[in-house]
């Protein structure tokens, strides 16, 4: 079974970098438009101060980042208790 990245392998099309160019505003808008926290998040004032902490993003991002460092300390514990 094959899928999207070998069909992109065989079209061996070359590579472009473009994750520092500007993006166009038509596209920021729209995704604006589309997904209200992208707008939120992109613009200056979209965001307060005290929303920021609660922001659907930034709590998604935090207990991900939260339950990692808890595996990674739970694992070194386990690790340090079996070569005691």
């Amino acid at each position: 079974m094959k899928g999207t990245a070998d069909q992109l392998l065989e079209q061996n099309q070359p590579v472009v970098h473009c994750f520092l160019q500007p993006m166009p505003l038509g596209v920021i808008d729209c995704l604006a438009l589309k997904f209200g926290e992208f707008g939120r998040a992109y613009w200056l004032e979209g965001l307060s101060v005290d929303e920021y902490e609660h922001f659907g993003p930034v709590v998604l991002f935090r207990t991900s980042f939260e339950q990692a460092r808890q595996h990674a300390l739970q694992a070194v514990d386990e690790r340090w208790k079996a070569n005691a």
